[in-house]
């Protein structure tokens, strides 16, 4: 059911469902959504948003050998939306860390894009934040095209997005006192999967 409960990019299922952790010497079952607190620190820690969760180890506690389960099973918990481990030596290797998403939409499902998504949209409000309180005159729009362009041009340098284009910068048509910033840009794209025929 977790495809008809858990439907959002912004939510994250991680499975299995227990976990073991060493408490004072004695070997605690825990739910596995104590895995989520992992995932946090590895992903906090990790400077470049664009980076993937897929093929991470997270540490900090066991996952037992009876949650070993059939390629079979292991892609029907994936095709639902939940990000499952399976067990190495001191925590959790992650097969493909992914969104509980159902919308089909790639950018929806990959954790990293959501990330970037969140990243671009911060940059950018905050670069043409000094602009909010000033009059507009002929300059305006260019100035902000500017600024705008030339961040994501750091964005592309640092290796959060490939490219950008379509940028434009317009008075809005409803509101007067609005300007929108219209732009395009391509994440990049994480390697979840290598198909060798």
């Amino acid at each position: 059911k977790l495809d008809e409960n858990y439907t959002s990019e912004r939510s994250v299922y991680f499975f299995p469902d227990q976990i073991v952790r060493n408490i004072n010497g004695t070997n605690q079952f825990l739910d596995g959504f104590y895995i989520a607190a992992a995932a946090g620190g590895l992903l906090s820690a990790t400077q470049n948003v664009s980076i993937p969760l897929t093929n991470k180890t997270l540490t900090g506690f066991s996952i037992l050998r009876d949650k070993v389960y059939t390629n079979q099973i292991l892609n029907s918990l994936g095709n639902v939306g939940a990000t499952v481990l399976q067990p190495v030596v001191g925590g959790g290797r992650i097969l493909a860390g992914r969104t509980t998403s159902q919308s089909g939409f790639i950018e929806d499902e990959e954790i990293s894009i959501v990330f970037i998504r969140d990243r671009v949209k911060e940059i950018l409000r905050g670069i043409v934040k000094g602009f909010i309180g000033r009059v507009q005159d002929d300059s305006t729009y260019a100035l902000i095209g500017g600024k705008v362009s030339s961040a994501l041009s750091g964005l592309v340098s640092q290796g959060i997005i490939t490219s950008y284009n379509g940028l434009k910068v317009e008075q809005d048509k409803v509101d007067p006192r609005q300007i929108n910033v219209f732009v395009r840009f391509a994440p990049a794209y994480p390697i979840n999967y290598i198909f060798i025929d």
